[in-house]
């Protein structure tokens, strides 16, 4: 995930004990956040690391931690096109609210023409 999202599920409307990724799990997964300059002081505890040697390292250290289970890239526009664009995601799933005509709006204004390949195979 990237700084921005961090910023605002670390804020007090954000995650917390009982909501959030990972929070209905006995074992919450670790989350590795992507960014320039990590925050001096954060109220989630110790799940949260930051990395500020780009996408390749968040992911190599995602998956060190991951196992052999799935890594998840959450994140804005800003990381998730740092990721596609470096060819280190397998899959994109993209979940769009519609929350005002603006937005609606902007999203046609999309560019339709680039395709990623998403699905490698595992060889």
């Amino acid at each position: 995930m990237g700084r921005r999202l961090f910023d605002v599920i670390d804020g007090p409307r954000g995650w917390s004990d009982s909501i959030g990724y990972g929070a209905d799990r006995n074992a919450q997964p670790p989350v590795f956040v992507l960014t320039h300059q990590p925050p001096h002081t954060w109220r989630l505890g110790e799940r949260f690391s930051f990395v500020t040697e780009g996408p390749h390292r968040a992911l190599e250290r995602a998956r060190a931690a991951a196992g052999e289970k799935d890594v998840v890239v959450m994140g804005g526009g800003a990381v998730c096109h740092e990721v596609l664009a470096a060819g280190l995601a397998d899959i994109l799933n993209i979940h769009l609210a519609r929350s005002s005509s603006a937005a609606v709006r902007d999203c046609s204004r999309l560019r339709t023409h680039h395709v990623f390949g998403c699905n490698r195979s595992a060889s």
